[in-house]
């Protein structure tokens, strides 16, 4: 590795208040957060986060369930209607028509699902706005994600995360479509910090 260069690895929560990665000092972010899949990442990966010492007693599964990124529907689908916290009025739409699918089964049918996209749009809104802070001026992220169909409504993650971001002062620089499936793509969106004029 080039000597001269200062290396910090965080072993912490992007999201958490107060995250320890410094105001515009980050040239590249690569991630793949988890998609809108309902896929239980907590639950599946038990064995490997007790393994790795990043778990020690069962209750932290629990707290780390309810700090996930998007949640998963069986923790959120009992709330109260989840409000939207970005302005997306297409989403808003989206949700709308959502929670009115299927209402007579309550949380198990649009209305459990709606709360579920609701916290998965507003961590990704909460996502994008510390990203927009710690990338530098002229620094990028790669976001690997996918789009979703939620109770027969495709969700065109990618191009809403791509909206959300520019409305954070974000560019967005392209998506690219890796591969087509019938159940839907995996899109990887490229943003990147305004340059200076």
């Amino acid at each position: 590795m080039p000597t001269g260069l200062r290396r910090e690895i965080h072993c912490d929560d992007f999201l958490a208040p107060g995250t320890q990665v410094k105001r515009g000092s980050v040239d590249l972010v690569l991630t793949s957060p988890p998609y809108m899949n309902n896929y239980h990442y907590v639950r599946n990966m038990r064995p490997q986060l007790f393994w790795l010492s990043l778990l020690t007693e069962p209750d932290d599964l629990r707290q780390l369930e309810q700090r996930n990124f998007g949640k998963y529907w069986q923790t959120v689908r009992d709330a109260d209607p989840i409000p939207l916290h970005c302005t997306h009025p297409p989403l808003a739409q989206t949700l709308k028509t959502l929670r009115s699918t299927r209402a007579a089964l309550g949380a198990y049918g649009g209305p459990g699902w709606a709360n579920y996209l609701a916290s998965y749009f507003n961590d990704c809104d909460r996502f994008l706005a510390i990203l927009r802070e710690v990338l530098r001026r002229r620094g990028a992220a790669v976001v690997v994600i996918g789009d979703s169909i939620i109770q027969g409504i495709h969700i065109p993650t990618e191009q809403v995360l791509g909206e959300l971001a520019e409305a954070r002062g974000l560019r967005l620089e392209k998506i690219v479509v890796l591969r087509a499936k019938r159940e839907g793509v995996k899109p990887a969106a490229n943003f990147g910090m305004p340059t200076m004029k």
